[in-house]
């Protein structure tokens, strides 16, 4: 589980994820006006029912300490879990196998 930050959500829009990083960060519009430059209603678009341009999701991101990073769509969940975990893989998906540990293939090697 992230402490300091938001956890990145693969199902979630992009508005709901903006709000989830906003609230994490505790950051307030103003704020982020400041930062970024940006307006506060540009900022209040972005974070409900609109669809925020690029640039602006970028600039929001940055000003909170996160960037945007492109995913292929059959790697966000696996991503998203990697991320939340803060980089912890707990297990490996259905069908991977992982590989021999140091003491699995000295057993291997012996039994040969």
């Amino acid at each position: 589980m992230i402490q300091n930050g938001a956890a990145i959500q693969s199902d979630a829009s992009v508005t709901e994820n903006l709000r989830a990083i906003k609230r994490a960060a505790k950051v307030k519009a103003t704020d982020l006006a400041f930062k970024t430059g940006l307006n506060r209603m540009t900022i209040a678009a972005a974070e409900g029912t609109a669809d925020p341009r690029l640039s602006t999701v970028v600039s929001l991101l940055e000003a909170m300490g996160y960037g945007l990073l492109p995913v292929p769509q059959h790697l966000l969940e696996a991503t998203a879990n990697f991320i939340n975990n803060e980089g912890q893989v707990l297990s490996l998906p259905a069908g991977v196998n992982a590989p021999l540990g140091v003491a699995q293939r000295f057993m291997q090697a012996a039994d040969d």
